[in-house]
């Protein structure tokens, strides 16, 4: 990735350190590019403070030519620039995971449409820990490219559709289906009665509320995912008369 498409995607990200900047100028001035701002921004002591450092950095671009993107309000808005760089095949798979799930953290980890990021980049920190299957299913994890493209394919039908604000911690049960809020209760009468006789509380399970089976799968899986938002789609699609939504899933140039 060139210095100076890493330095844009880093500011849109909100990532840009100051010595970022002054290495993408002086990297400028080597390759012949010339302006006031760019020298000036080029000799910078890295105390300066960042505003300064980015007034020279706007004014570098506008001597030479060059649009910056904005910078985005709020982290959601930040992750096209993620998939533009991988896209682009600037990013690899790896660093554009760790980059949208450093979008969450910036969310103040309260955004739900980002938190699967930070699932994944927790998974593949676990790997040959015999702990992988914690955040996300560990038979996913062995391709990468794969892996994102899969989530970024996700991540844009969950961003166009209403969803709940707790819809990760849904379960999909794997004897009848339903997708939803699980319910919590003793696995059996006999785990209450052991629970009783050695003093503690029961301990109580995820169970399913429509027929009661303790058999689920979490909606970090992808597949779980495709099924919630399959269905949800098919009912907004009836209230609009039967249209389907666009599904056409994003690919790597290539691959």
């Amino acid at each position: 990735m060139t210095t100076n498409t890493l330095l844009l995607l880093n500011r849109s990200l909100g990532f840009a350190a100051p010595e970022d900047y002054v290495t993408w100028a002086v990297e400028r001035l080597c390759d012949g590019d010339d302006g006031q701002a760019l020298c000036i921004l080029a000799g910078l002591n890295l105390t300066f403070d960042r505003d300064e450092v980015e007034r020279y950095f706007q004014q570098s671009c506008e001597e030479l030519g060059i649009d910056v993107p904005a910078q985005p309000d709020i982290p959601r808005n930040a992750a096209v620039f993620v998939w533009q760089g991988y896209e682009q095949r600037e990013l690899s798979s790896e660093t554009a995971l760790d980059m949208m799930a450093a979008l969450y953290s910036q969310s103040e980890y309260s955004d739900p449409l980002l938190a699967i990021w930070f699932y994944i980049q927790e998974n593949l920190s676990l790997r040959g820990s015999g702990y992988e299957g914690c955040f996300y299913p560990p038979e996913s994890l062995d391709d990468l490219d794969a892996l994102f493209e899969r989530e970024w394919h996700l991540y844009r039908r969950a961003a166009a559709l209403d969803l709940p604000n707790g819809f990760l911690s849904y379960t999909q049960c794997l004897a009848c289906g339903h997708v939803g809020e699980p319910s919590w209760k003793q696995r059996s009468l006999l785990d209450g009665i052991k629970a009783r006789l050695s003093d503690r509380k029961p301990a109580r399970w995820a169970s399913c509320p429509a027929c009661g089976s303790f058999d689920y799968r979490g909606m970090t899986d992808p597949k779980v995912r495709d099924d919630y938002f399959t269905k949800i789609e098919g009912e907004h699609a009836g209230e609009q008369g039967g249209e389907s939504p666009p599904g056409a899933k994003a690919s790597r140039p290539g691959s």
